[in-house]
């Protein structure tokens, strides 16, 4: 009996240590808060669901709230051409894998965490950084895949985080992609400035963005 008893234990504990060497069924890239690039080939991977025949691979754009379906494999990677008409980053993106045996059943789901689309990123200012008033400063971006090869940009700024944007006076350099900012003088400290830059292609816009929030003083 004893003999028995352990003979199943030790068939038990060979299962239980089996299933534990198993990686989870996940999601691999993106990452979360990744910076997905536009009007590129994107690469996207997960782990392999035991039993798994093929996958059906979704994008959600608004954090998971809905989702639209980019196809269907039976590998474990996909190449994504991320879109290049996109004209303003995607801040609440997400993929979702769902795996199925060969009955169609589906026996597994995985989704990435948040990752951002991003077509226009704004270097400088950054986020909390002092910008000196009535001196000139480097606003400068990163633009990546548009519809169409940008030939101008258009840099307006807020002193009220957003309720009202002035045009920036300076010297834009599109091919430095920055712009030398007259930065205005102020009578007290603005805690609250954002500037916003606009990518256009014959007077149709491209991308845009805005920076976070800055202090001009």
């Amino acid at each position: 009996m004893k003999t028995k008893i352990l003979s199943i234990l030790v068939a038990l504990m060979f299962v239980l240590g089996f299933a534990s060497m198993s990686p989870a069924f996940e999601v691999t890239k993106p990452a979360a808060g990744e910076s997905v690039p536009t009007g590129a080939l994107y690469t996207a991977s997960w782990t392999a669901q035991p039993g798994a025949v093929f996958y059906k691979i979704k994008l959600s754009i608004d954090g998971g709230v809905t989702w639209l379906t980019l196809g269907a494999l039976n590998s474990t990677s996909a190449s994504w051409p991320v879109p290049a008409t996109i004209k303003k980053n995607l801040t609440t993106t997400m993929i979702k894998v769902i795996a199925y045996d060969n009955h169609s059943i589906k026996i597994g789901v995985a989704k990435s965490g948040i990752f951002t689309v991003d077509v226009l990123t704004i270097k400088a200012p950054v986020a909390s950084e002092v910008v000196p008033q009535n001196l000139t400063y480097s606003i400068t971006w990163r633009a990546n895949g548009t519809e169409a090869p940008p030939d101008d940009a258009v840099v307006k700024y807020t002193l009220n985080n957003g309720v009202t944007w002035k045009t920036a006076q300076g010297t834009l350099n599109l091919g430095s992609s920055s712009f030398r900012w007259k930065v205005p003088a102020v009578s007290a400290t603005e805690t609250k400035a954002k500037v916003k830059v606009v990518l256009k292609s014959n007077g149709t816009t491209v991308a845009k963005a805005v920076s976070n929030i800055f202090t001009v003083q």
